[in-house]
């Protein structure tokens, strides 16, 4: 009697013991997960604010001379510039409503991809 009662004191225990070994190892992911999460955000916003900034010189330029020119920016021409900078930002903004979908399902109406505005520039 008094060893079957070691025996689940001690089943007991390890019990104890493997719960808070998983619920640590839970929290500890979600934590990871978080700093990557909010990692990859600021390196999305870095970037896209790096597209708008170079999207509004260009833009600038172009409203200068009344026309797209075929000069050399710092990386390239204007017009593929351009189209490369709002295509970043069309991929970014996509890339945040696929994970608000995967986040969110219920709220799937409020999710449209962002237009192609860049075809025209091609």
């Amino acid at each position: 009697m008094m060893l079957k009662k070691l025996f689940l004191m001690i089943g007991c225990c390890i019990a104890f013991v493997i719960l808070l070994v998983l619920i640590y190892s839970l929290y500890k992911e979600k934590r990871m997960y978080e700093q990557y999460l909010t990692m990859n955000v600021r390196q999305d916003i870095v970037d896209m604010k790096s597209a708008i900034i170079n999207n509004d010189i260009l833009f600038e330029r172009i409203l200068k001379n009344v026309k797209i020119t075929n000069e050399m920016v710092e990386d390239g021409e204007q017009a593929s510039q351009l189209y490369y900078n709002l295509t970043d930002i069309t991929q970014i903004i996509n890339k945040y409503n696929l994970m608000n979908l995967n986040f969110s399902e219920e709220a799937n109406w409020l999710v449209k991809p962002a237009a192609i505005f860049t075809n025209d520039l091609g």
